[in-house]
């Protein structure tokens, strides 16, 4: 396998693109017949543009967007180095990814099943890509990347420059506005939703069940189609992972996701145990008080105490040391706050990032506890595909390096239809009409944009 990585410096887009052209046709002459898991990465180091910014004017799908929690680093890619649909890469996938920045991007349906009806179709049990094309911002720096795998002959190059002359040199500054929403349509309803609770509530006095987590939808029809990197621009997101996937055109996945599932680095693994949810305050004596309220609360800890076990046990499985889980803190968000708790550990050797999402994958936080009971009961609870949303979602590359949040405060983009996702944890003591409050305070960020 050959790897290699280039590099030029340019002002502007449409001089970006002219250098990487001229890369491109200089290897037509210069480079010899390449082996299928032959790796190229070509950058020119651009001026700062906003990567979300050039994404929206690129009409070439896929289209993909990931932005860690903290804001370091973002990358908005488009088109297809090499992809693979209906799994996760596995080992010898990775080998082609000879340079330590070239990754796969994509996600993973909640089950793992084949997709029940239409509406999460172009999605598949699970998708991922190296981009032909992306644009990196990453500690105060910008490049404009190109990907080739498996470059065989000239044709394939020619293919690629004719692919980049088809990229958009104009990149809109301004933020497009928001549709005007014309209905809301809730499934279920208030009313069938608390019922359902209800039920669950049954169930949870005296039986194996102790969680679950049941989640809710609320479909918008819109005037017009709906731009969800608009949307995502839009969206007041620190201390979220931002994600967005496009399988095709006006078919968007986006989640701005505060869950980190696992971030892994060789044989170092750090997890997350998110659960538990009061709202801020208005006030900074409202807002302490109402953490000191999680803090304290029986119920709220109760259900924060079965993913912090599940996830110890399922690092167990998998890890010679594990360390943490035990210092709860609050996790303070813009309209939430959560009960967090962090892990740590080494992997085993030879531990694969597919063993890592079976063991993970879900946790209590997004299905319930036991795990197993909890994901049977959803199949007759949930009347709707989650597809995506509450599955993993996130990157991986060469090295054993790793890194997936968990798809929740998500949306599904269809046209003129946008569809919300969130979900509430249910354990012994919860109230009906509270988790509904509750839900609906985790879809409220993207509602704000349409009131």
């Amino acid at each position: 396998m050959t790897s290699i990585s280039q590099q030029t410096i340019s002002s502007d887009m449409t001089a970006a693109y002219g250098e990487m052209a001229e890369q491109l046709r200089a290897m037509l002459v210069s480079q010899p017949r390449r082996a299928e898991s032959d790796a190229i990465r070509l950058t020119v180091r651009v001026n700062d543009i906003n990567p979300l910014q050039w994404l929206k004017a690129q009409a070439v799908c896929p289209r993909m967007y990931w932005s860690d929690r903290l804001g370091m680093a973002e990358i908005a890619g488009c088109g297809i180095a090499h992809r693979l649909d209906g799994r996760l890469p596995k080992r010898s996938d990775l080998l082609i990814v000879g340079s330590s920045d070239m990754r796969y991007y994509g996600g993973m349906r909640f089950d793992g099943q084949a997709t029940r009806g239409a509406r999460w179709s172009d999605f598949g049990a699970a998708s991922f890509v190296i981009p032909r094309f992306e644009l990196v911002r990453c500690h105060g720096e910008t490049d404009f990347v190109c990907n080739l795998v498996g470059m065989e002959s000239s044709v394939d190059l020619d293919g690629i420059i004719r692919q980049l002359e088809k990229l958009t040199t104009t990149i809109d500054q301004d933020i497009s506005s928001m549709p005007h929403l014309l209905e809301r349509l809730d499934a279920p309803a208030q009313t069938e939703w608390e019922t359902r609770i209800s039920q669950v509530l049954d169930d949870l006095h005296g039986g194996v069940l102790r969680k679950i987590v049941l989640a809710r939808r609320i479909e918008l029809q819109f005037d017009r189609e709906i731009d969800p990197l608009s949307m995502l621009q839009r969206l007041d997101t620190p201390g979220c992972y931002r994600f967005f996937w496009e399988s095709s055109p006006g078919m968007a996945f986006v989640s701005i996701s505060p869950e980190r599932l696992y971030r892994r680095d060789g044989r170092h693994i750090e997890c997350e145990a998110l659960a538990g949810t009061r709202p801020r305050g208005k006030t900074v004596a409202e807002d302490n008080r109402l953490g000191r309220e999680l803090l304290g609360s029986d119920k709220d800890g109760r259900e924060h105490s079965f993913v912090t076990e599940a996830i110890r046990e399922a690092l167990s499985m998998i890890c010679d040391k594990v360390r943490g889980g035990n210092d709860i803190t609050i996790m303070k968000l813009p309209r939430l706050q959560h009960l967090l708790a962090s892990f740590k550990g080494k992997l085993r050797d030879g531990v694969s990032n597919r063993e890592i999402l079976d063991f993970l994958h879900p946790t209590p936080a997004v299905a319930g506890y036991p795990i197993d009971q909890a994901c049977d009961r959803l199949t007759t609870l949930e009347s709707f595909d989650r597809g995506w949303y509450s599955g993993p979602v996130g990157w991986l590359g060469s090295g054993d390096r790793a890194e997936f949040a968990v798809a929740i405060r998500s949306a599904l983009a269809q046209g003129k239809r946008l569809t919300l996702y969130a979900g509430a944890g249910i354990v012994e003591g919860s109230d009906p009409k509270q988790e509904w409050d509750e839900s609906e305070n985790k879809m409220s960020q993207f509602l704000a944009l349409f009131s």
